[in-house]
């Protein structure tokens, strides 16, 4: 390998881990609990947990992205009250402080001159993955499944998602936490789970 390209192959590799250390990326986790017995996928009326926000245009858009995953599920939603399920829908969000995160991870740049006036004394660590810390965005959405008639909570479930400012908008967030919460439902009761994002469609 010629002094250029390992200068080239030196470049690209720092400008990668630079991309690394500073992607915003975001975390969804899911936790569930139900009695494990099956649950019928009947008529669901949604309201809003704390029953003073319902006419909210805010809220309007919660329950629109929490019914999509509710009848992505099998449910069907009603606007009546008296429907067999009661959806009690709960979002929060806010600031949080998170401290730095060391990356397990790091690759070493050994020492070397590459000519001219570029060349790396030494031996480089840098990390990869890791965060700097400081206030993290969070949102936390949380459904409680009652059946009406007995006024009993037959499922509920939270999922919280963190992430850096960024080009994510409120909706998407809303939709992320609605599609982790509800996959593969009722989901493993008791157990907290981190669930992906989805792979980006492939560019045709």
């Amino acid at each position: 390998m010629t002094r250029l390209s390992l200068r080239l192959t030196a470049l690209a590799l720092v400008a990668l881990i630079s991309a690394c250390a500073t992607s915003n990326s975001r975390d969804t986790e899911v936790t569930r609990f139900h009695l494990g017995t099956p649950i019928a996928k009947e008529a669901v009326h949604i309201k809003p947990a704390d029953g003073t926000t319902a006419d909210s245009l805010e809220y309007q858009q919660y329950f629109g992205v929490v019914a999509a995953e509710l009848t992505a599920a099998g449910f069907t939603t009603s606007e009546s009250s008296d429907a067999p399920l009661t959806a009690m829908v709960d979002v929060q969000r806010g600031l949080q402080q998170v401290p730095p995160k060391r990356s397990p991870v790091s690759i070493g740049i050994g020492g070397g001159s590459f000519g001219g006036n570029v060349g790396v004394g030494g031996s480089v660590n840098v990390p990869v993955g890791g965060s700097a810390g400081g206030q993290m965005y969070v949102t936390r959405l949380a459904v409680t499944l009652v059946s009406t008639a007995e006024n009993a909570v037959a499922w509920e479930g939270s999922a919280v998602r963190t992430g850096e400012a960024g080009p994510e908008s409120p909706t998407a967030t809303m939709q992320a936490l609605a599609r982790a919460l509800f996959q593969d439902f009722p989901g493993e009761s008791g157990k907290t789970v981190k669930v992906p994002d989805p792979a980006p469609a492939a560019a045709e």
